[in-house]
Parts: structure tokens; sequence; C-alpha cells
């Protein structure tokens, strides 16, 4: 039997002894255990806990969750490692105790039903761990997933356990149940924090009995709100490469680590734009120049666990994160104007404001709390368009009457060259361009090496000058200008592509091209879709013309695209 390659985080079923049932631990449906080391003698106290993987794919997700919660939180979350049998399957998670571990729920019950003070609340840095699990779409924080422990100067601090419902659509998907859009995020829910309302996980602290954790106490209290913000800032500040090394990490299935990461970019993005148009949070970063120092403390503390070689992909690039808090913080002042200013501009028109900020200022000031929503929900129902993309096409050229010029019918496949003189006229009808938000929204959750590879692929099927002849046997104009712009495409970089694919249906809607063949016309096409705004889509779209298709199908992302 040929073994499956492991990830190189996972630890070896074989190196653990179960020690006892855990009495600690209220049980899920999956076995959960005490354990020991076998052979361990220099940490022969030290005991885990051990859970029973229900499916592959939901172990590793669990460990990739514990990664990044342990990168976000530091000594506040549980270290998690995947477990694998003999032929490299993951079987289960494990974790270290946590050293007199008590839930937040248990101390309720032990303290006559009364929860911890707001004022210890704070101090203790539970917030963190709620802007953590909402950051990272935990679906089941219930009271018993969080809770006390002690670090390993026997200090008492906030603890979050049992990370196997975060970035759950994932995990959904996984389950073949749809997550709808219970982890959107808006404006509304984050000022308001912890109390949701717009998100909607199956449990979170603002469902809580008053007497558990009165979360209106939190809402406008001074010290939440900066510990709010510090940790959302934390979490905008990593980068998108660590993600992806974190994924490399813990998860086998290439399919799945591309799920996994763009969820976390995506989430990136979002969280991004939506914070900058907070003014709560521009002031936050403004008032507070300094949090980036502890910050990057954090960081270093975090990458200091990752000491091993095979670990040093794994660290925080703290350089990188300094310089996009920069970034950020520029937005910020630029956002921020003198309130005298920003009045005299008011007077001669808004407009006169927004025409001074910089680009991504621009995208910030946009009505975000609207936008998020038509954002999520397209992300929700992309795929369905996708599938359904062939036949809404077949419908809209019967409308016209034309069906030769459906290249996906029969009839046009078998149309010689000879005959495509009249087809100018079925040209698509100029269109409204996308929002650049957009666009970039559902550009930044594709992983930069497929961005890379399907950009190549539909360069390729434009370069293939047999294909692009018009009618009269030369490249269209148009052709070539869709050329010269993709030649200039950074696949690294959301921005550029977005206002690349934008700059494209533009010129589309301006020329007045009518050299055209039916391959031609299909490039147009499809470009010309509005829900068409990431190359994945366009290739897609692109694949279904046979010729094209033979010139894509062999790029693929491990090719060397250079």
């Amino acid at each position: 039997m040929k073994h499956r390659k492991k990830p190189y985080k996972s630890k070896s079923g074989g190196l653990f002894k179960k020690q006892q049932e855990s009495n600690e631990i209220v049980k899920s449906t999956s076995e959960i255990s005490i354990v020991k080391r076998k052979e361990d003698k220099k940490h022969s106290q030290r005991s885990y806990v051990y859970k029973e993987a229900l499916d592959s794919n939901f172990g590793e997700i669990e460990a990739f969750n514990g990664l990044c919660y342990r990168m976000l939180l530091g000594e506040h979350a549980a270290k998690v490692r995947g477990v694998h049998d003999d032929s490299n399957v993951t079987i289960a998670v494990i974790s270290k105790l946590i050293p007199e571990y008590l839930s937040f729920y248990s101390y309720y019950k032990q303290n006559n039903k009364m929860g911890v003070s707001t004022e210890d609340f704070i101090k203790l840095k539970f917030p963190q761990i709620l802007v953590a699990a909402y950051c990272e779409e935990e679906n089941d924080l219930n009271a018993e997933n969080f809770g006390f422990g002690r670090n390993k100067e026997g200090e008492i601090i906030s603890v979050k356990i049992d990370h196997g419902e975060s970035t759950y659509p994932v995990l959904s998907q996984q389950r073949d149940i749809p997550a709808k859009s219970q982890f959107i995020i808006t404006a509304h829910d984050i000022i308001n924090f912890p109390r949701l309302k717009d998100a909607g996980p199956a449990s979170f602290v603002h469902e809580y009995p008053k007497k558990l954790l009165d979360v209106d106490e939190l809402v406008h209290n001074e010290h939440f709100i900066s510990q709010k913000y510090y940790s959302f800032l934390k979490r905008i500040l990593i980068d998108d490469l660590n993600y992806m090394e974190i994924a490399k990490a813990t998860v086998s299935s290439e399919a799945l680590r591309k799920q996994l990461v763009a969820d976390k970019i995506e989430r990136t993005f979002l969280l991004t734009t939506t914070l900058i148009a907070i003014p709560e949070f521009r002031q936050y970063i403004n008032q507070n120049p300094l949090v980036i120092d502890q910050i990057i403390k954090e960081f270093r503390e975090f990458n200091d666990e990752t000491r091993k070689p095979n670990d040093k992909l794994l660290r925080i690039d703290t350089k990188k994160v300094y310089s996009k808090f920069l970034d950020i913080a520029k937005v910020c002042k630029e956002m921020e104007q003198p309130k005298f200013d920003r009045s005299e501009k008011y007077e001669s028109g808004p407009d006169n404001l927004t025409e001074e900020l910089s680009e991504e200022a621009l995208i910030a000031l946009q009505n975000l709390p609207q936008d998020l929503d038509e954002i999520e929900l397209e992300i929700n129902k992309l795929e369905k368009i996708i599938a359904n993309e062939a036949k809404s096409d077949l419908s809209l050229s019967q409308e016209t009457e034309k069906p030769i010029y459906n290249i996906t019918t029969p009839t046009a496949l078998s149309m010689p060259q000879i005959e495509e003189t009249t087809v100018t006229s079925t040209l698509s009808p100029p269109t409204t361009l996308p929002d650049k938000l957009k666009a970039r929204s559902n550009i930044i959750r594709i992983p930069t090496s497929e961005r890379e590879e399907n950009i190549f692929a539909v360069n390729a099927v434009l370069n293939n000058d047999n294909l692009m002849k018009g009618q009269d046997g030369n490249i269209p104009t148009i052709i070539q200008e869709i050329r010269n712009i993709m030649e200039d495409i950074d696949y690294s970089d959301d921005k550029k592509i977005a206002a690349a694919i934008i700059q494209i249906k533009d010129r589309i809607n301006k020329s007045d091209e009518r050299n055209h063949s039916h391959n031609t016309l299909e490039i147009i096409d499809v470009f010309s879709q509005p829900s068409h705004i990431n190359f994945r889509v366009i290739r897609d779209s692109l694949s279904k013309n046979e010729s094209m298709e033979k010139i894509m199908a062999p790029i693929k992302v491990e090719m060397r695209l250079d």
C-alpha cells in the first residue's frame, strides 16, 4: 500500500499511550482521552488531550486552526497538532493539557452562578479570545471552549481550547452543510462587539445569560474597546504567506489547503476594509501608534516557539508586519482630517474630500456594510454561478435569435470561418464596470499560485495567433489591446489584477471592432460578463471552447511559469 505524505507538523500516533478518559472536557461526538508520550523521561508529568477525528480532513482542519490561533493568541491558545497512523492518514488531534484548566462555565457554576467581573474579564485578556473566535469563524464558542488556565510562569490566564468548529465555511463544505452568511463581517457588529446582529454563529457570547457574561457592559467599556481594536489590528497584520505555510505544515490535501488559505486571505481583506471604514478604529490607530511594538513582541514570541529548522517558513516576518502597520496608519491618518478642514471641503461638495485620499482610503470610504453583504452573498453563490453559466449563455443567445454565434452549439463549432462575416452584430452590449472592491474581494480569495496559473492560461489563448485571427486573417485591434494589458499584470497583486480586468472591460465597452471570428467573439463575450471578475471564472468559461481548453488544460500550478 502506497502511503500518503503526512503534514510535517503531524505527530505519529505510536508516540502516545492512553492514560485515562477525560473528565475535564465535555465529550463531543469525537472520542476524547488523556494521553502521555511513551518514553518521555524529560517531561514525564506532561499530559495531552487526545481527540479522535471523525474524518481525516476534519482533523487536519482543526490542526490548521490550532496553529492559526497560536499565531494570533500566543499562550492564550492551546498548542494543537495532528496525529497520523502508520499510513500517514490523520486520525486525531492532540493538544497539551492546560494546567488547572477551568472552563468559563465551570467557574460560573462554582461561583454560585455568577460569572467573572467585567474588570477581571478584561484584565485576563478574554476580549482577545472573543475577537479571535470572530475573526477565525468559530461556530461554537460555548462557555466550555474557553476559560482559565496557567501559563509556564504559573500565572492565571485566559485560554481558548477546541478549535474544531473554526474556519467553519470550509468545514461546512466538507460536511456538505451550507454555511450561508453566518460569518459576514459588518461595521455594525465590530462597533457593537461582542453583541452580534449580522453574523450568526451557532454559539457566541452575546447569547449567554447576563449572569454568565454581561456583554452590554463590555460594548461601551473603554478598556474593552481598546483591547478589541488591538486584537483586530493584530489579526489583519498577519501576512497571507503565513497561512499558506501553516496549511502546508498541517494539511495533506492540496485542494483543502487551497480552500483554507483562500478563506483566510478573504477574511483578512474584508476585516481590513471594514475596520478602516470605522472612525473609532481609525482614531484608535492614530492615538496609539506604539501598539505595534507590543504586537511585534508577541509575534516574536511565536517565532521563538517555531525554532526547529523545518519551522523556518512558519515564522512571522516582523518587518512586513511593521510595514503593513505603517500603510494602515497612513490611510487612517488621511481619513481622519481635522474637523475644520473637513467641513470646508464639504462646503464645496463631498467629492472634493474623496479626491485627495489615497486609493486604499477611497475603497474604505465606500458604503462598506452594504457592499460587504453583497460580496459575501456573491462569494457564497460563486460556484452556483459557474455551474449554471453554460445554461444561461445558451439562453441569452437564443433570445437574440442568432444561435449560430454561440460557440457552445454544434452548429457554431462546425461553421467554416468564411461564413463569419456577419457575426459583428452579436457583440455584447456595453456593461457597467464592476466595483473595484468587489473585484478585489473575488480575486483575493484565490491563492497566488492559482492566480498565476489562470492568468498564464488565459494569456496562452490570447497569444495564439491561429485562434485569435479575425475574419480578414489579422489580429483584431481589441484583442491586441487585451494582450497588452495582460502582459503587465502582476499575479501577486490583487489590486493590479482587479484594475486590469476593469480596464479590459472598459476597452471592450468603448471598442467598435468589427474584425471578429467566433473565437475572438468568445473572448469578448467572456470578459464582458458582469460576474467575470477573476481569472478563475474567466478561464473556466473559456474552457468550454474545445480549442481553447486544449491550450489551457496542460497548464497546472506546479508548472514553472516564467
